[in-house]
């Protein structure tokens, strides 16, 4: 028995008759009547009784008609969601993402492109670079968004906008000029607080202008280095989107006038591994 003798016997009975049935099935009566008759042969029971005009259900027929509507429902479903899947319409978009980078999507591209596919449920893995890439690469996460710099061996990687590094601070500190940027220089002697994958570019900036950077507080996560600045333990490098993670309290910053301090948001992916299209279509969508 096939999905196509079900859909034949549905029709049948919502239709009432053959007759009727072969007319919206586009087949002819004795082919219809046929196939009935193979389906009561296969199961060994009658499925119908005949009239003149109308049939009626044998208690059989009714167990295969609920049974029919059943599994015909469950096909169009199947069909429906292996479709809206291939068009990247439904599924579960696995993410993994910096902390500092979760205000930069949050108010771009995931707002848009969850607008646009409503249907998409995610599961977001907030972890430092280091840890997305180890998800990435272990197949937990469909793709990252992490901070520049960091190890592309391996990536492919979709580069965003690049931003500036600030420095952030409170009153226990002070730049005294009338711009809203300091050189490199100014960095002087002060207690820095950095995020150590930023170490080396800092380190070889200040070694350029002439000085070994003071480094007081170094470690992994941003909203440290945040407040510690704004505990006024040091002064904060940060990337100029980390404003977003700030409190409430009274903290000052300036861009620092380096083009080497610039940073940037990337997308990666695992290298010539299979994406789904939902995965696919968020990366087009990034571009």
């Amino acid at each position: 028995m096939d999905l196509k003798q079900l859909v034949y016997f549905e029709t049948i009975v919502e239709e009432g008759n053959i007759t009727a049935a072969s007319k919206k099935l586009y087949i002819s009566q004795p082919a219809l009547s046929n196939q009935l008759k193979v389906m009561e042969e296969e199961l060994g029971t009658s499925l119908m009784n005949r009239g003149s005009r109308i049939i009626t259900l044998t208690d059989a027929g009714k167990i295969m008609y609920r049974k029919t509507k059943h599994i015909l429902e469950l096909t169009e479903s199947m069909h429906k969601e292996i479709t809206d899947y291939t068009n990247g319409l439904t599924g579960t978009l696995r993410i993994g993402i910096t902390p500092i980078c979760d205000g930069t999507l949050l108010n771009g591209k995931l707002i848009k492109f969850t607008k646009e596919n409503p249907l998409i449920k995610y599961e977001l893995y907030e972890r430092n670079t280091f840890e997305i890439l180890e998800l990435l690469f272990n197949g937990i996460i469909d793709l990252g968004i992490v901070r520049t710099p960091f190890n592309t061996r391996g990536l492919d990687v979709q580069y965003w906008d690049r931003e500036p590094m600030i420095v952030l601070y409170n009153s226990n500190y002070d730049f005294s000029n009338d711009t809203n940027t300091i050189c490199v220089k100014n960095l002087k002697d002060k207690p820095l607080t950095i995020i150590r994958r930023f170490e080396k570019t800092i380190t070889l900036a200040c070694l350029d202008a002439g000085f070994e950077p003071n480094i007081l507080c170094l470690n992994d996560e941003l909203p440290v280095t945040i407040l510690w600045a704004e505990a006024g333990l040091g002064i904060a490098l940060v990337p100029i989107s980390a404003l977003n993670l700030k409190t409430h309290k009274p903290i000052s910053y300036k861009i620092i006038d380096e083009p080497t301090f610039c940073t940037q948001n990337a997308l990666i992916t695992v290298k010539g591994r299979y994406l789904s299209t939902i995965a696919k279509k968020f990366i087009k969508m990034a571009r």
